[in-house]
């Protein structure tokens, strides 16, 4: 119990943070220039591609809860536990573990699991084979596992999940929001001209700042 209340309690202190990297990322977008590269707009067509194929043709469920479960059994390990037990079905998808923490159980979330796969894979593959145009198919390949990752992230968290219920609601969404938001804004500033991440990052740092000090005036009257 001692334990939700402090996460409640987090979670309402980083709310200020949710709003200022919001603005920040927003006000950002308005400085955005064309690609960088041509792999910048490899990797967008990635991205559209599974736009297009989530709204019109198949929705890959199965294939997001294997990564999901996939992810909870990575973080396990990576933190000293082990896994009992690993269950994927159309209905949905769990993990046994020797052990839990707000790591094992968010990492899904904030963490695009295949993303993370091919990219392992696309240094790991130059040692063994040469394959040409591996860049392109890593870039595309990038594109269309983040937006499978961000697109069913926002889909699930529509539904109370188990996982997010024991680490604490307020505390869970938060933490997802501000993970998954830098994520994408690195990825923003890497692939278009006219923003940076340090000038986003300096910029959620002063916004998040006059919402902490309007706060702290309103509450000491100051």
């Amino acid at each position: 119990m001692l334990g939700r209340i402090s996460k409640f309690i987090i979670g309402l202190i980083l709310i200020p943070i949710v709003i200022g990297i919001t603005i920040a990322f927003f006000e950002n977008l308005t400085g955005i220039g064309g690609a960088r590269s041509a792999g910048s707009r490899i990797f967008l067509w990635g991205v559209v591609s599974y736009v297009v194929l989530h709204l019109f043709l198949h929705k890959p469920r199965y294939l997001y809860t294997v990564g999901h479960e996939l992810m909870h059994v990575f973080a396990t390990w990576m933190t000293g536990g082990g896994v009992k037990s690993f269950n994927v079905s159309k209905e949905g998808g769990s993990v046994g573990t020797t052990k839990s923490n707000f790591f094992i159980n968010l990492s899904p979330y904030f963490v695009p699991t295949y993303t993370l796969i091919i990219s392992l894979l696309y240094f790991v593959i130059p040692f063994f084979f040469d394959i040409p145009n591996l860049k392109n198919v890593y870039l595309f390949s990038a594109g269309f596992t983040l937006s499978l990752h961000l697109i069913f992230t926002a889909e699930v968290l529509k539904v109370q999940q188990p996982d997010i219920l024991q680490t604490g609601y307020l505390f869970s969404l938060v933490t997802i929001y501000i993970i998954n938001l830098l994520l994408v804004a690195f990825l923003v500033c890497i692939l278009f001209e006219g923003v940076t991440f340090e000038n986003f990052f300096y910029s959620t740092y002063l916004k998040s700042k006059s919402i902490y000090t309007s706060i702290f005036k309103q509450l000491f009257f100051l």
